[in-house]
């Protein structure tokens, strides 16, 4: 029959796709791991030991670029990005590109949402240690990013989802800072 032979080369073609499929899930777990380990040392203001995990995920990045699985790996981008955001805020207190983080829009877009909630969670431990004008900095700094959003027009989906998780975020942090106001008077 005709179509054996063609059956025996779409059976290879399945098996190397699920190989492909299983290795980038391997990999994706693996860097949404370490990104959890340098958010949570950047939280604790353990920049070293954050900085030696930025080294392991850069190295398993870049092993997902160099395998072409980057396509089957949204979540674990999304993921670097947000510890890459957190990390570079902290440090330097900016925000890398795309171009800087290799990373496509929508995982970059979808990081930055994720990096917020991060950002709420170091206004409340500055708000803690009773630095107010941290605070407001950060609260300040997601304000201008809102703005920046707002250009965008998500209609559906999980970029919609996040984006619209900024705005609850910013509201949280307006409390935070109005209560604090008050507790200084």
């Amino acid at each position: 029959m005709f179509f054996k032979k063609e059956f025996e080369e779409i059976e290879k073609d399945l098996n190397e796709i699920e190989s492909r499929r299983e290795k980038a899930t391997k990999i994706g777990k693996e860097i949404v791991k370490l990104s959890k380990i340098i958010i949570n040392f950047l939280h604790r203001n353990k920049i070293k030991e954050a900085k030696k995990y930025i080294t392991k995920i850069k190295k398993k990045i870049k092993k997902l670029k160099d395998e072409n699985l980057d396509k089957e790996s949204k979540i674990a981008f999304q993921e670097y990005a947000e510890a890459m955001f957190f990390y570079e805020f902290k440090l330097n207190n900016k925000i890398p590109t795309r171009k800087e983080i290799e990373v496509g829009t929508e995982e970059y877009l979808l990081g930055l949402c994720d990096f917020i909630g991060e950002l709420v969670r170091e206004a409340v431990n500055c708000a803690i240690n009773n630095r107010y004008e941290d605070v407001v900095k950060i609260k300040n700094f997601v304000e201008n990013l809102y703005g920046e959003f707002l250009k965008f027009c998500f209609t559906t989906g999980e970029l919609r989802k996040k984006f619209d998780s900024i705005k609850w975020n910013l509201n949280k942090l307006n409390d935070l800072v109005l209560q604090m106001k008050f507790k200084m008077r």
